[in-house]
């Protein structure tokens, strides 16, 4: 499969319309509030009811600001990285936002729906499990380096250390593709679908049956295996300093692995069918989409100390 990608550095006229009438933003995709990211940090948490970004203070856990994004199609994904914020929809269409000024600067069209992005230092990737195309964006300009085009459909994608892995087939394969390689290194393995993410030297990754599963980067040898005496449908999953955090729809928890010793040290209850979870210093942020509600989660109490009203949100992110 061959393409060009069309990279945009401009928005449409009337989204910058509806941003002004809508959400407060000027003609330039400037979010409202202070143009300057927060001394504390910030949580980015991505609205599918107005297809917006919603900028909160992680210290005051009030929203300072919003972004009109002017998707045509649900936004769906989100991810930070080295001061960039990278938004996908189901449209095909990538969106990047400057974390500093909180400026857009500019739109990737892509001819997939963007169901997941990774990011790492060698690029930010996006995947389409259908389709089952990955592509790999240059971390400055946004522009399509590569397109791996595995065999099968994809049922998780998460960027490495030095590759990006690509879980395909019927969960029985990993495809390994190093950034500047066309070939990918197979290797036999059934580690399981949805979320894959990297932290403390390893990827995680749910399978529906009830188990976190601990997974070599490199070799997609399972180190461990992690009961959630749950099953496990479409949780989140975010890295934090000591501790990797998910999220149980079905019985509205919060779980909180130690990795030193992979296992469970906290299961905290979260009422409102909690989706997406960021950590940012000493506390969890989780989405709650049937509240329209973000609320912050003390790390070691399992307190709820805040709660902002943000409409539908699908994603949440921290930003340093």
């Amino acid at each position: 499969m061959s393409w060009i990608p069309k990279v945009s550095g401009l928005v449409p006229v009337l989204c910058f319309l509806f941003a002004l009438a809508a959400c407060g933003g000027n003609a330039d995709g400037q979010a409202t509030g202070p143009a300057a990211a927060d001394a504390d940090g910030s949580i980015w948490v991505l609205s599918r009811a107005d297809r917006s970004i919603t900028i909160i203070d992680a210290r005051q856990a009030a929203a300072v600001g919003r972004i009109n994004l002017g998707f045509a199609s649900d936004p769906g994904v989100m991810v930070y990285r080295d001061g960039t914020v990278w938004v996908g929809s189901s449209g095909g269409l990538v969106q990047r936002v400057d974390a500093s000024t909180r400026t857009l600067i500019d739109s990737v069209e892509l001819p997939m729906d963007v169901w997941w992005l990774s990011a790492a230092a060698h690029g930010v990737y996006a995947m389409d499990a259908e389709l089952g195309l990955v592509t790999r964006h240059d971390l400055r300009t946004g522009e399509v380096l590569a397109t791996y085009d595995p065999p099968d459909r994809i049922h998780a994608m998460a960027a490495g250390p030095e590759t990006v892995a690509v879980h395909t087939g019927d969960r029985r394969e990993v495809h390994f593709y190093a950034p500047g390689a066309t070939e990918s290194r197979v290797v036999t393995a059934e580690i399981g679908g949805g979320d894959m993410v990297l932290g403390f030297g390893s990827f995680w990754i749910y399978r529906p049956d009830g188990r976190l599963l601990r997974v070599d980067p490199d070799s997609a040898a399972i180190a461990a295996e992690i009961d959630m005496d749950a099953d496990l449908y479409f949780p989140a999953i975010a890295i934090g300093d000591d501790a990797v955090w998910l999220t149980l729809v079905d019985t509205d928890e919060l779980i909180r692995v130690d990795p030193a010793a992979n296992q469970i040290v906290a299961r905290i209850p979260v009422r409102g069918s909690p989706e997406a979870v960021a950590v940012h210093g000493d506390a969890a942020w989780v989405a709650l989409p049937q509240d329209d509600a973000v609320v912050r989660i003390d790390a070691e109490s399992g307190a709820e100390t805040a709660r902002v009203s943000v409409e539908w949100p699908v994603r949440v992110v921290a930003v340093p």
